[in-house]
């Protein structure tokens, strides 16, 4: 959801041009906004405890929606700054394969990096919330990333 508000936000102002019109890139973020009430939709029913599990199969389709954005807006370098918290996910499960496969230690206790925080004794809520403003930061980050790209 958080990701999906900042790159939906930097489609819309992708959209627009001094002259007043309108390109196709506004159509995505209308497909991004939408986007973003379904993630609210489900992390309504999925505070903790969860009661819906979105699994594999959502989790790659709102991913693919998220990189699609990104190509069709050709903002991919910045998906690097606003998904930021996927990319702490990835490389850390990266980190502990090349780490045990070459040295043989873990460098956590478990990868991806949220379930290392589990095994530390970290609540799930507490999880949450923490990667929530981990990712609220990458997309500010991000944002700020693309604003003075523009400028300059």
């Amino acid at each position: 959801m958080i990701t999906f508000t900042a790159i939906s936000v930097v489609t819309y102002i992708r959209s627009g041009n001094p002259g007043g019109r309108f390109d196709s890139r506004l159509d995505l973020a209308i497909v991004g906004a939408a986007l973003i009430g379904a993630t609210i939709g489900f992390l309504w029913y999925n505070a903790f405890p969860a009661e819906v599990i979105m699994g594999d199969t959502g989790a790659m389709a709102i991913g693919g929606a998220l990189a699609a954005m990104a190509i069709f807006t050709q903002t991919v370098f910045l998906l690097l700054f606003i998904g930021g918290i996927f990319l702490i996910e990835a490389l850390s499960v990266i980190v502990q394969v090349i780490s045990f496969k070459y040295y043989g230690r873990r460098v956590f206790l478990m990868a991806p990096i949220h379930h290392h925080f589990e095994l530390l004794g970290w609540s799930e809520p507490k999880i949450i919330l923490r990667f929530w403003i981990v990712a609220v930061a990458c997309g500010a980050i991000g944002f700020t990333v693309y604003q003075l790209s523009i400028r300059g």
